[in-house]
């Protein structure tokens, strides 16, 4: 009885309390941002605009260029982080969505894969009404950022 006890106090206090611990925000270079073409010229986004945009549910911009939103990779980060955001979808759940939306004829085009955080700039920058998210930190002046993920 004793060595249980003192099992339960080395290994499963500890434990309890490293769970307890505070959570700390993300640093600033981490958040995931919603970012497009620098020639996009909408401005005052709401995450209702946004969710719409990548739920292809708008399928053109207000200058009516044909919207084309990417995605970077299965298991990313930033991919989560838009699924949890503004899908509300986990990434299975996500591909059993555009599928049906697809065969069914709900949606008009589907999300992109795009390979990278690199490919993912370069294909914003070079297609004036694309959108896609990547963390701050991998921002540069090739791309605009519409909206930050909260």
């Amino acid at each position: 009885m004793r060595s249980l006890l003192r099992v339960f106090l080395i290994l499963i206090i500890p434990a309890i309390l490293i769970g307890l611990s505070p959570v700390h925000p993300a640093p600033a270079d981490a958040e995931v941002v919603i970012i497009v073409n620098k020639t996009n010229t909408v401005t005052d986004i709401t995450p209702d605009y946004v969710r719409k945009l990548l739920l292809c549910d708008i399928n053109y911009w207000p200058n009516r260029r044909r919207v084309a939103v990417l995605m970077l990779p299965s298991g990313d980060p930033g991919r989560n982080a838009v699924l949890r955001s503004f899908y509300k979808m986990n990434d299975s759940e996500f591909t059993k969505y555009f599928m049906q939306a697809s065969f069914t004829g709900r949606v008009q085009m589907i999300p992109h894969e795009v390979s990278s955080t690199e490919d993912m700039k370069k294909q914003i920058a070079e297609n004036p009404g694309a959108i896609g998210f990547l963390k701050r930190a991998d921002i540069d002046d090739s791309v605009r950022v519409i909206f930050v993920i909260p």
